[in-house]
């Protein structure tokens, strides 16, 4: 319909905006005179008269209404973006005084990033408060809380990190291909203050890896199969290794590659997402009793 499109860019020609939120907003317009055209239509009118109408019917105010959307969501959009570069820019400076110390810990990645998050995740739920948008508590609980799983285990995965490199270190990471090597060595040797410490680790890592499995599946609907949820700490072990390769070849601490990682981050990973099963199967349950 010519005369439909005609009138769409007839209107859209006022308005300065990008070509993505341009073709977005002529959309909007186009479906709304559409759906009225073909009721219209089946009404009993020609196509001509159920043109005219719609656009009648449609009017300048709901044009403009539209408009006043597209240009709220485009600001509260620039809004996050600054509040969220005038949170980096002081991070980066903070990160140039503290690599002055023989190297970063694992706090220093709850130190940089967590306060990132929560600036802007609060300014996202602010934005959203002043334009009556519903705010799921629970949603946002279960983001900040998945954000500090992830940090967890990114910051196990990097640091600690030297801040300066040793070259006469061997370039090549450490590779052991026997999973648990060391449990195993110190139950045959009896060495038992050591095999606590092991053990404390094992536990430790499947530890850190579970609310990952449990709460991955809450926020993203493709990871609710058990397939899926196990790319995760596949993913992650493929990361560490790359990490742990660039540590070595940059003659930094670290340059460890167990295949036991992997085995605990998954066993980890998996015994969460069991967790979701059994509270999704009883709310599920409540929910068909009530």
């Amino acid at each position: 319909m010519k005369s439909v499109e005609k009138y769409i860019n007839s209107i859209c020609n006022n308005f300065s905006l990008e070509d993505n939120e341009l073709e977005d907003f002529k959309a909007e317009i186009r479906n709304h005179l559409m759906e009225n055209i073909k009721d219209l239509q089946a009404k009993g009118h020609s196509e001509e008269e159920s043109i005219k109408i719609a656009v009648d019917r449609f009017g300048e105010e709901k044009i403009i209404g539209e408009f006043s959307e597209v240009l709220t969501v485009r600001r509260d959009r620039f809004i996050k973006i600054l509040v969220l570069a005038l949170t980096i820019i002081p991070s980066i400076l903070i990160f140039r005084e503290l690599v002055h110390l023989d190297g970063l810990n694992r706090p220093f990645a709850f130190l940089i990033l967590l306060p990132i998050y929560f600036i802007y995740q609060g300014t996202d739920i602010y934005l959203k408060h002043k334009r009556n948008i519903k705010i799921d508590k629970k949603i946002e609980i279960i983001k900040g809380l998945f954000i500090i799983c992830f940090i967890n285990i990114l910051g196990r995965i990097i640091f600690p990190l030297d801040c300066y490199a040793d070259l006469s270190k061997s370039k090549y990471p450490y590779i052991n291909l026997v999973p648990f090597s060391n449990l195993v060595e110190c139950i045959k040797t009896q060495d038992y203050y050591f095999l606590q410490f092991v053990l404390l680790g094992l536990v430790r890592t499947i530890l850190c890896f579970i609310p990952l499995g449990l709460l991955t599946p809450m926020l993203f609907n493709e990871f609710k199969s058990i397939k899926k949820i196990s790319i995760l700490p596949i993913g992650i072990f493929i990361f560490q290794a790359i990490f742990e390769t660039f540590k070595a070849y940059t003659g930094r601490f670290g340059g460890f590659i167990y295949t036991e990682s992997l085995i605990k981050y998954i066993l980890g990973t998996i015994i969460g997402y069991g967790l979701y099963c059994i509270l999704n199967k009883k709310q599920t349950n409540y929910f068909k009793v009530r």
